[in-house]
């Protein structure tokens, strides 16, 4: 009786811890399954911010989703237990997202230009899914009251300047390229793209208009080229 009652007792011990153990192992899953999704979810943020570096002139937009990429790389950290190589990889991330995102403060308006041309199709379809996709990501960031409403407008405006010149100047510029090869049929398709994208914009942008006159002068072949301060905004 009594060997029954030892052999009990060792069972019920022994399924104690085996659900301990469990209870710990679920519990460090869980966590490394959240510590993935934060570090994921930065590593996101930090493709859309350089992909903005090159099209978009107001670094602002890109700091603004860099600090909130350099804010989840702290919850990611702070669910580490302890030093560890992990531990030592998001504090390297944090360190560089940190000079990223000093860098893009400090970095003087005046002196930037965007480059919206794409070579490729391809090319044009990503550039405008990055930036479509910084304009989702500051929606909701206005939502959240990351950024104020203001805020919002002001880059929300830029992005769509961007969303409509990365396809117009790269049919520009794939318009100018087919000029120079003398196949005109095709320059003048790929150039009247551009007219009629910058005539059915209703963004009330100076540059718009003036953008429009030019295309139609190198359709009628008044001239050559459009102005640089026009393509390399």
């Amino acid at each position: 009786m009594l060997a029954v009652i030892i052999f009990l007792l060792l069972a019920v011990i022994s399924l104690f811890i085996v659900n301990a153990i469990n209870g710990i192992q679920e519990k460090e899953r869980i966590r490394r399954q959240s510590q993935r999704k934060l570090t994921v979810h930065a590593d996101s943020l930090i493709n859309t911010v350089n992909a903005l570096e090159q099209m978009v002139p107001n670094k602002m937009i890109a700091k603004v989703i860099n600090d909130e990429a350099i804010k989840i790389l702290k919850e990611a950290l702070a669910l580490e237990k302890g030093p560890s190589p992990h531990t030592t990889h998001l504090e390297s991330s944090i360190q560089q997202a940190q000079l990223h995102s000093d860098v893009l403060a400090a970095a003087n308006a005046s002196d930037i230009k965007a480059n919206y041309q794409q070579e490729t199709d391809a090319q044009i379809t990503y550039a405008q899914s990055e930036l479509k996709e910084a304009l989702n990501i500051l929606r909701q960031f206005s939502f959240e009251n990351i950024i104020t409403d203001d805020e919002f407008t002001i880059y929300e405006t830029d992005l769509l300047w961007a969303i409509l010149m990365v396809n117009v100047t790269s049919c520009i510029g794939q318009g100018q390229r087919m000029l120079a090869m003398g196949d005109r049929f095709v320059s003048k398709s790929l150039l009247q793209k551009a007219h009629n994208l910058l005539a059915e914009s209703s963004l009330p942008d100076p540059r718009r208009v003036a953008m429009i006159a030019e295309v139609d002068e190198i359709i009628e072949g008044k001239r050559e080229a459009m102005s640089p301060h026009l393509l390399h905004q």
